[in-house]
């Protein structure tokens, strides 16, 4: 049966649009990863990177959100809160739902001021700032802040029997730094110990430790807190030793990294921290995701790698509950209870935050070790 000519291309016609619509359905979910990958906290950056990578693979190869790949476009900020800002913005217009990022928490803070006003989600991996905390906006996070870290630091160094503290800080993340400090010596002081002295410095002015590091001693401590990025931590540490001052030394979670670890050398072995994520965790799900890792970049994971494994992971669970609507993901991600993550399970609250054990790690050997599990989240 022969059918007329205008019939035929009817039907071609339907059938483009429908192909056409078919494909439009398709198209992939775009989230963003705003992140320093260049810079002081350039290794951080791109172990977080990576370990959402990771996971973002594992969901498409299952097949998406509901038959949608989600793509992740990435940038650097620089670790520089106006480049946070503009790689934002360039996010937002390329279409994101939202974006795993920033590493630190000014970084963090910055960034917001551009997501918020857009209504995009704004998810970290690693930001602790209790400027942070308890806010009804549309950042979330996947550790606690860090006020509980420094109660647990200073109740720790309390029972070691270490009474007086000097305590160095960087004040170019002092949304984080500062905050951490101040919690800190609130809390040895509640405890009943004594801050010799708190100092300062700029990492970006290239500062020369000597003077700083001879200041803190003539305080006659007898441990020394360092807040500063991981290499400034290890460089911090290796003039301590060079002054042959044996003091112990304690650091913040923002030097829990392989960059320390590979800068630092003799001179960081005992040094103490607390951090709400267990690297070391025997868990199946954190081996297999070591290999995983070490099998797909050619390095060992770190705690970076691991956070940013989970932030992508738990992004991709509040994007199947709200089957990629971008407006209902901020209540989907508020809907996560006991998720289990690579190393034990997370709630997020109705702000955005979350409550997770902690662990006093130490160096050893060079590497970090678990001593003990602290506190039940």
């Amino acid at each position: 049966m022969k059918f007329p000519a205008r019939i035929i291309l009817l039907a071609i016609s339907i059938l483009g649009i429908g192909i056409t619509s078919g494909c439009r359905q398709q198209q992939p979910i775009r989230i963003g990863a705003a992140l320093e990958l260049s810079g002081k906290e350039g290794d951080l950056g791109v172990q977080i990177r990576n370990g959402a990578k990771l996971a973002l693979d594992a969901a498409n190869r299952s097949g998406g959100i509901n038959r949608q790949l989600i793509e992740m476009i990435v940038k650097d900020d620089q670790g520089i809160p106006e480049v946070a800002q503009q790689v934002d913005r360039e996010l937002i217009e390329a279409g994101v739902i939202a974006i795993i990022g920033h590493v630190t928490s000014q970084q963090s803070l910055a960034g917001l001021s551009v997501t918020q006003p857009a209504g995009v989600v704004l998810l970290s991996a690693t930001s602790t700032s209790v400027e942070l905390t308890g806010k009804d906006d549309l950042f979330f996070r996947i550790v606690g802040d860090n006020e509980r870290d420094t109660r647990a630091l200073a109740k720790h160094i309390q029972e070691q029997g270490i009474h007086n503290m000097a305590v160095i800080y960087d004040e170019d993340n002092a949304s984080y730094s500062r905050t951490y400090v101040e919690t800190f010596a609130s809390s040895f002081a509640e405890l009943g110990g004594n801050i010799t002295t708190i100092l300062d410095f700029s990492s970006a002015s290239q500062p020369d430790f000597n003077p700083i590091l001879e200041q803190a001693r003539a305080s006659e401590p007898e441990g020394l807190l360092l807040v500063a990025s991981a290499v400034n931590t290890a460089f911090l540490a290796q003039k301590a030793r060079l002054m042959e001052w044996g003091v112990q030394i304690f650091s913040s979670d923002w030097a829990y990294s392989e960059a320390f670890l590979q800068n630092g050398g003799h001179a960081i072995e005992g040094v103490q921290m607390i951090s709400s994520f267990d690297i070391n965790n025997p868990a199946p799900t954190m081996e297999q995701f070591r290999q995983e890792y070490k099998a797909t970049f050619g390095t060992e994971p770190n705690f970076g790698a691991a956070q940013g494994y989970e932030a992508a992971a738990i992004l991709i669970e509040a994007l199947r509950r709200c089957n990629g609507d971008f407006q209902g993901l901020p209540d989907a991600l508020r809907s996560i209870q006991n998720f289990e993550g690579l190393a034990g399970s997370i709630s997020i609250n109705p702000y955005g935050d979350v409550t997770r054990p902690l662990y006093l790690m130490q160096v050893k050997d060079g590497k970090w070790t678990t001593v003990r599990k602290l506190t039940e989240s």
